[in-house]
């Protein structure tokens, strides 16, 4: 068993931060001391996830490079909000209040797995086309208004607890739409190597909702600071997702092709219904906040719908290109064919005079 299977080195990083997680439960508690290290521990988790996937992105090409990209700053921005939310707590003696970017920036690593989950998986190369390029603003959009209507402006006229137990029930629904578009990709790929990416991607998020809903949840009701065995509930899913990226390995091209086949009328509404889950949602978002938001309103769900009629046109204009390229390859291998039936013919009647 190779080193890339099994990475004994990371294997001995990763038990070194489970026991330093239990040593500082142990002796540091929620002191001061406690609740620095504790941050520390899991922000260095998080940033050795983000390596991970970065070397892994390293090791691939075409869509695969581009999916651990873009899964490699969902680990990283998970760690720049734990930054924030280290400094309430070491120089503000508190959490971050309801409604604090700080607390939203934890569910920003989910936009990037929303991204990944969008990518086309037909692309020979790692670069962003304007196709997808017009999704992730799509998506960009999406994420602002939960924040901006789910958790800020609620937050205005919410006391802690009904805040907090508002941000716990966007979070649940928020992660669970994210594992369902994960398992929804993961069942409809073609090709082994995307059923691979979006399988590890969906067991990633399962195992990082499950243990987030279950703290979030027990946390609701009380403050609990950084330092309890709630700590490691956020850490091992990140050190899973370390894993996950160092022993992956790419599927050879030959085995990695797609399977050419015709799509069923469902698959092909399950398709374009995909494509149209980012604006139907940012609408209900959007007819959602207030009156006094109309600028807002008004300009976001332009841009929004702008993506999309560009989407659908250019789509369509690739459409048409590709069968006007394999209509004009068919006629050239007509002529091809009819050329060399006369040449064949001229010579049997050479030989023949």
């Amino acid at each position: 068993m190779n080193s890339r299977r099994f990475p004994r080195s990371l294997a001995v990083v990763a038990l070194s931060v489970v026991a330093l997680h239990v040593l500082t439960v142990v002796f540091l508690g929620t002191s001061t001391f406690g609740s620095l290290f504790g941050n520390a521990l899991q922000i260095f988790a998080s940033f050795l996830a983000a390596g991970m996937c970065f070397q892994a992105a390293r090791r691939a090409t075409g869509f695969a490079r581009s999916f651990w990209v873009l899964v490699s700053f969902g680990m990283c921005a998970w760690g720049l909000a734990d930054f924030g939310w280290t400094y309430y707590e070491l120089f503000l003696h508190r959490e971050p209040p309801a409604g604090s970017l700080i607390r939203f920036l934890f569910d920003t690593h989910g936009m990037f797995f929303v991204m990944a989950i969008f990518l086309n998986q037909d692309k020979d190369d790692s670069r962003v086309d304007l196709l997808e390029l017009l999704d992730f603003v799509q998506i960009g959009i999406l994420f602002f208004l939960v924040y901006f209507g789910a958790y800020y402006l609620p937050a205005l006229n919410l006391d802690y607890r009904e805040a907090l137990a508002r941000e716990f029930r966007v979070m649940t629904i928020g992660t669970s739409g994210i594992f369902l578009l994960a398992l929804l990709q993961w069942r409809r790929s073609v090709t082994e190597e995307a059923k691979r990416l979006y399988g590890g991607l969906a067991t990633y998020i399962l195992a990082y909702g499950i243990l987030a809903t279950i703290v979030s949840w027990l946390q609701v009701s009380h403050e609990t600071p950084t330092g309890t065995w709630f700590d490691l509930a956020w850490t091992t899913p990140l050190l899973y997702g370390a894993f996950w990226a160092a022993t992956w390995q790419q599927v050879p091209e030959a085995e990695g092709q797609a399977r050419r086949r015709n799509h069923t009328l469902a698959e092909v509404l399950v398709n374009n219904g995909m494509f149209f889950f980012a604006p139907m949602i940012i609408l209900i978002q959007v007819s959602q906040l207030g009156p006094g938001m109309k600028a807002v309103r008004f300009s976001l769900l332009g841009i929004s719908l702008c993506c999309y009629g560009v989407r659908i046109g250019l789509t369509q204009y690739r459409q048409q290109q590709g069968e006007e390229t394999v209509r004009r390859q068919s006629l050239a291998m007509d002529s091809s064919i009819e050329g060399i039936g006369i040449i064949n013919e001229k010579g049997v009647h050479s030989y023949a005079n």
